[in-house]
C-alpha cells in the first residue's frame, strides 16, 4: 500500500477557511525541513503515548521512527521507545540498506517472521541481546511524499530462547493504520505551528 498523501491534511477549523491553497504550500515547506535531528520536538505526550500503547497492542518490544537526512543518503533513527532497544536515536543507515532500505524505497510495508534467518539480519548489530526476531516496517508519509519509516520489533533475551508469536496479517493492517495516522498528526502539529493555533490552543 503506497501511503505517500494524494493530499495534504487540513485542519477542519473555520479559522482556515480560504486559506487551503497558502497552508498547503507553507506546510510543503515545513515538511521539507522535517528532519531526524528536530522530529522530537513534534512528539508530544499524546503521540508518544500513541506509540507505547501500539508497542502494547502488537506484543513487541521495540519500535523505532527513522527520518530521511536532507542529504537524501540516510535513515536517521528520530525517535526510539521500547525496553529491550538497542538502536539510539541519532543512529544512521543507508537510505536503501537492509529492511528499513527496502520499505522506504517501494514505499511498501513488509513483514519479517524468523528476522535471524532472513538476510537482512546483521550478526554485527543484531547478535547481540535482545536479539530481533519478527519485524514489521511501514513508510511513513507527512505532506506529499514518503519521509520516514515505522519499525516495530519483537526481540527474545538469548539466542536459546523461545522465538515470540509470529506477527500476522492484522499486525501489518495496524502497522499500516498507525504510520497513516502518525503521519496526519504530525501534518495537524505542523499547521498548528504555522498558523500559531498550538500557542492559542494553551
Amino acid at each position: 500500500m503506497n501511503i505517500a498523501h494524494e493530499h495534504l491534511t487540513l485542519l477542519a477549523d473555520p479559522r482556515l477557511a480560504g486559506m487551503a491553497p497558502v497552508l498547503s504550500e507553507r506546510l510543503e515547506a515545513a515538511c521539507r525541513k522535517l528532519t531526524a535531528e528536530n522530529f522530537g520536538s513534534l512528539m508530544d505526550r499524546l503521540l508518544e503515548r500513541l506509540m507505547s500503547d501500539a508497542l502494547v497492542f502488537l506484543r513487541a518490544q521495540v519500535l523505532i521512527i527513522s527520518m530521511l537526512d536532507p542529504a537524501k543518503e540516510y535513515l536517521v533513527a528520530a525517535y526510539v521507545c521500547g525496553a529491550a532497544r538497542k538502536t539510539k536515536v541519532g543512529t544512521r543507515r543507508q537510505v536503501y540498506e537492509g529492511l528499513r532500505g527496502l520499505v522506504f524505497a517501494n514505499e511498501q510495508t513488509f513483514c519479517q517472521n524468523h528476522f535471524t534467518q532472513s538476510p537482512f539480519f546483521d550478526p554485527v548489530v543484531d547478535a547481540d541481546p535482545p536479539i530481533p526476531t519478527n519485524v514489521l516496517a511501514a513508510p511513513l508519509g507527512i505532506g506529499r511524499e514518503v519521509r520516514g519509516v515505522i519499525t516495530i520489533i519483537k526481540t527474545k533475551p538469548a539466542t536459546d530462547a523461545p522465538d515470540p508469536d509470529d506477527f500476522g496479517p492484522d499486525d501489518v493492517a495496524r502497522i499500516d493504520l498507525l504510520a497513516a495516522t502518525l503521519g496526519c498528526l504530525i501534518e495537524h502539529r505542523l499547521i498548528g505551528m504555522i498558523t500559531g493555533l498550538n500557542d492559542a490552543a494553551h
